[in-house]
């Protein structure tokens, strides 16, 4: 490893976000007043999404196409965890939506990786 702290970081970067986000799934209050309402959280999935869209398209301008796979696959979790999430659907019948999206991601992920090992 010559460089520690660039996996330290990549570590750090993987676990931590796991822990807020499941503290965030089970005790939302713990980050959160009741002063937050739904647009700021909108706002902030919005970012999340655009900034998303930005490292796909570097991806696509440098041609990592293997990067561009895992990002297509984070696309379809997220719209898996927006279709699940009642601040997006607000009921069980709209996750449709989200899915089929969440299954267009995935499949462009498969057959770019499938293209990619011939």
């Amino acid at each position: 490893m010559k460089n520690k702290w660039v996996y330290a970081w990549i570590v750090i970067s993987i676990v931590v976000p796991m822990i807020i986000g499941s503290v965030l799934i089970f005790s939302p209050y713990l980050f959160f007043t009741k002063e937050i309402t739904a647009s700021a959280l909108a706002g902030t999935m919005g970012l999340r999404n655009i900034a998303i869209s930005i490292v796909l398209i570097l991806a696509l301008y440098n041609k990592n196409y293997g990067v561009i796979i895992y990002i297509l696959m984070l696309r379809g979790l997220t719209e898996v965890a927006d279709g699940l999430s009642i601040v997006i659907s607000g009921q069980s019948g709209n996750v449709i939506p989200a899915f089929v999206l969440a299954g267009v991601s995935f499949f462009v992920a498969y057959t770019m990786q499938k293209t990619l090992k011939k």
